[in-house]
């Protein structure tokens, strides 16, 4: 993964891949943050949210943030095909 400055100017990062890490919230807070996020359309709606564990905190950073971002990629696909089934 390959980091770099972003412009928030920049018409074209509106498609650049964007991650929420969580660590230390209760489940129903971890619902809280999410169900705001999505709601707020003002905010990018094509983040990946994820949960810090006791192994994705001994992680590089890079390592994790390429996993979750693979995973969206991949929970995207699964609805978009489930939403063409009859």
């Amino acid at each position: 993964m390959q980091f770099e400055r972003l412009d928030e100017r920049d018409e074209s990062l509106k498609d650049h891949p964007k991650a929420i890490i969580l660590h230390g919230f209760t489940p129903a807070q971890i619902k809280a943050v999410v169900s705001a996020y999505r709601a707020d359309r003002s905010l990018p709606q094509n983040a990946a949210f994820a949960v810090a564990t006791e192994q994705s905190v001994k992680r590089p950073l890079g390592d994790v943030l390429d996993d979750m971002l693979q995973d969206a990629a991949d929970a995207r696909k699964r609805k978009r095909r489930k939403r063409k089934l009859p």
